[in-house]
């Protein structure tokens, strides 16, 4: 989605059918979830900006609940609970990158033996469309000119666009002749942008 430029949306909770599942996560496992996604957005090449996504915990709730009661499960906020020694828990470092469990997965399975149960979240992740007039991306796009969206790399030196409902590697000479495309494209519409400009100042 990043490096078509286009943007769009990832969820997780939500099986293939449509079917909302949801994902039960206590505060600090949004924590490590936050964390861990803003980790792998810097091992890209180049890293990917916070700017450019954003990440949100949606509540699952029953459709029927009252409007009263969804609306306050969908307002309610748990971190404004937390007490002192939660807040000093929550700086905890997550492990990211790693087989293993957490500290927070297992203060989750250890809040479930408790009885305390965790309310059910689909994750959703917004890719934002490459804007090239934005302040930030000026460093970071191609081109002086028309600043196209840049081509991020993964750990191993690959580079993949969405593509329907998968995920497609392109060769250097596929990206070449995309970025090709996408620069007359964009060049053709700047063009086209002065040549109404100057029309429309003529008729003044």
């Amino acid at each position: 989605m990043f490096n078509t430029g286009k943007g769009g949306k990832v969820y997780l909770g939500i099986v293939d059918s449509g079917m909302v599942r949801g994902l039960q996560l206590t505060t600090y496992q949004q924590d490590h979830v936050t964390g861990s996604l803003d980790d792998l957005m810097s091992r890209y090449k180049p890293p990917v900006k916070k700017h450019r996504y954003r990440l949100k915990f949606v509540p699952v709730v029953d459709p029927k609940c009252s409007e009263e009661e969804i609306i306050k499960q969908c307002s309610y906020d748990a971190s404004d609970n937390l007490d002192q020694t939660d807040m000093t828990e929550r700086m905890k470092p997550h492990i990211f990158r790693s087989h293993r469990y957490c500290w927070c997965d297992k203060d989750g399975v250890a809040q479930f033996n408790c009885g305390v149960m965790t309310q059910d979240y689909v994750i959703e992740i917004d890719i934002l469309p490459w804007n090239s007039k934005d302040p930030r991306n000026q460093d970071s796009g191609c081109g002086s000119l028309i600043n196209l969206h840049p081509l991020h790399e993964d750990e191993e030196g690959s580079v993949y666009f969405r593509r329907q409902a998968s995920l497609v590697k392109y060769s250097m000479s596929e990206i070449c002749e995309l970025t090709r495309q996408e620069a007359r494209e964009s060049l053709e519409e700047e063009v086209n942008r002065l040549k109404r400009e100057i029309i429309a100042k003529e008729e003044l």
